[in-house]
């Protein structure tokens, strides 16, 4: 049985994702499995790397839950590592999430310059919405996951709620709580919050990686507009299913949670130092 599977939904944007499939490619182990659901993309996505892929293709477009379904259902591995396609892993980044399971976590998630409560520097713009941390590029990937490793406490906090961008779990959690929910959260927004909760009842360990960085290019797929309003109804869709008063008390223990002030103000510190020193 393979060690490690991991998981990426792809539907057009053929580029970003193969950046994406590079970065994995070179990080994972040799016995790691790489399995692509490309959902209904024109043209049909392919990849032709250095390393074996599996490309699963949805003839017509599923939306993202029921490709992230498909591609966790086709796994065998110990440990499933979930990703947006707009991602960027720099070296050790994989390594990094798989220690925190094996210290005893069940699902996990790196700090990232688009991950909501888990980005670095800020974590808001000047305008009070989620911000991307825009002076933070793909290449600079490398650069913030050593920084984000040498100011970490490694505290690995637990928390109720992780961002989907980038889960790395283990499979038992799917064995045991099922998969995501595709009715109420069909386009992927709210899906991992409440897979989150659904795990947490059961018992598992939502942990934050503290000490691992992986890229978040964002909106790659929809569209910022599009993103806004498919957030909004997934948030929607989540009070509904948990209740609002549940929902503010999770979003309050995120907004509170020291790990991640400290990481965003040391991580700020040496952000700007760098910029200084390159400019």
């Amino acid at each position: 049985m393979t060690f490690i599977t991991a998981v990426v939904c792809v539907h057009n944007q053929h580029d970003v994702a193969r950046r994406c499939i590079d970065s994995l490619a070179g990080d994972l182990p040799a016995d790691a499995e790489i399995l692509v659901i490309d959902d209904a993309s024109r043209p049909r996505f392919e990849y032709t790397g250095n390393r074996p892929v599996t490309v699963l293709r949805n003839p017509r477009r599923q939306g993202y839950t029921r490709s992230a379904n498909r591609g966790l259902r086709a796994s065998t591995s110990d440990i499933i590592l979930l990703a947006n396609s707009d991602t960027v892993f720099p070296s050790g980044s994989v390594a990094g999430l798989v220690a925190v399971l094996e210290n005893g976590a069940d699902l996990c998630s790196p700090l990232s310059n688009a991950a909501s409560w888990q980005s670095v520097p800020a974590k808001l713009s000047s305008s009070g919405n989620w911000t991307a941390n825009l002076t933070i590029a793909a290449g600079d990937a490398s650069q913030l996951n050593e920084i984000v490793r040498r100011v970490s406490r490694r505290d690995h906090p637990r928390v109720p709620l992780l961002n989907g961008f980038c889960l790395a779990m283990a499979a038992s959690v799917l064995n045991t709580i099922g998969y995501f929910d595709e009715s109420c959260f069909p386009t992927g927004y709210g899906e991992e919050d409440d897979f989150c909760i659904r795990a947490g009842e059961a018992g598992f360990r939502c942990v934050i990686a503290d000490d691992v960085f992986v890229f978040h290019e964002k909106s790659m797929s929809f569209g910022h507009l599009a993103r806004r309003w498919h957030s909004r109804r997934g948030g929607r869709a989540l009070n509904r299913k948990w209740g609002r008063d549940r929902i503010d008390r999770l979003v309050s223990e995120m907004r509170d949670n020291a790990t991640l002030a400290y990481m965003r103000d040391a991580v700020a510190k040496e952000w700007s130092r760098a910029k200084a020193t390159r400019d």
